[in-house]
């Protein structure tokens, strides 16, 4: 078990389900959770047991073991509505079930020998051994075991988009850049800017309004740092994560291992090459070779 430097770690054990987002309430902790993790839920810990579903986010920096269902397959008439569940780990994740759905980043391996992967996205540094990898409702699955520099960590990615949504509207961001729009290019304004009066009293309507917002800024000011703390912290986990990606996929170790059926239309990711299966195939294992002499990538497909 990796555990943060400075920093103690506590043991808790949480009975219900989680619904909402936890922030940094057990951060430095390993968790026991005996309920489930809800589709709006986010829990950033040390390392989880979760004995119930994964809807939600978790975000973890040790080890993980998912004995529920990761995902769901719910609004599957309208895809846009499908809450995708989601987990980033430094550790290795362990699972029991399906996994539906869903996105997963992991610098270790995940180890999910009886677990079906449905329409869902895997990125496991150190390779991954899974029951069967089928195609979803409205997507294949996407099995990967390398990222080229620039390439997204789409589950930690969306996290920092949302925070930055969250940020831009405690700033009133989009509203100060209306209001700045109107005053600037309403034809009646830049008439009235020539009489002094009225250009006066523009710029004291103007700045009236710009300082109510700077208020309601100013009262969410604790909100605004706590997001960009959080942040900070999620995009030095992006940094980190990615350059173990980097570190371990170039000893050529990782290996996408599939026990059963591997469905057709799945796509697997290297570093650099790509393979889209063209026929059902079942007890495989797949892994980047690269060529020396040419520097050329291909996936290497051989039995399990």
């Amino acid at each position: 078990m990796v555990e943060p430097i400075g920093k103690k770690i506590k043991i808790k054990t949480i009975d219900g389900t989680i619904c909402n987002d936890t922030e940094g309430t057990y951060e430095y902790a390993n968790i026991e959770l005996k309920g489930a993790l809800d589709s709006e839920a986010v829990l950033r810990c040390h390392s989880l047991i979760l004995h119930g579903y994964l809807k939600g986010c978790a975000i973890c920096t040790a080890d993980m073991d998912i004995k529920g269902v990761i995902g769901t397959d719910d609004n599957l008439n309208n895809p846009k509505d499908i809450t995708q569940a989601s987990i980033i780990s430094q550790g290795s994740i362990t699972t029991a079930k399906s996994i539906i759905n869903s996105t997963i980043q992991t610098a270790g391996e995940l180890l999910a020998f009886k677990s079906t992967v449905i329409g869902s996205e895997i990125i496991a540094c150190k390779g991954m051994t899974i029951g069967n990898a089928l195609k979803g409702e409205h997507a294949h699955s996407v099995l990967r075991f390398g990222l080229k520099p620039g390439d997204k960590l789409i589950a930690l990615d969306r996290t920092i988009e949302k925070k930055n949504a969250e940020l831009s509207v405690l700033r009133k961001e989009e509203e100060i850049a209306s209001l700045k729009e109107s005053y600037s290019k309403d034809p009646k304004i830049e008439k009235n800017k020539n009489e002094k009066s009225n250009s006066d009293e523009i710029q004291f309507q103007l700045e009236t309004r710009l300082a109510a917002f700077e208020q309601e800024i100013s009262e969410n000011e604790n909100k605004i740092k706590k997001i960009e703390n959080e942040n900070k912290g999620l995009q030095s986990l992006r940094e980190k994560l990615r350059g173990q990606h980097m570190n371990f996929l170039s000893q050529s170790r990782s290996a996408i291992k599939i026990k059963n059926a591997c469905e057709k239309g799945t796509i697997i990711k290297g570093i650099i090459a790509r393979l889209v299966v063209e026929k059902t195939i079942y007890n495989v294992k797949f892994k980047e070779i690269l060529d020396p002499k040419t520097n050329a990538a291909s996936i290497l497909i051989d039995n399990f």
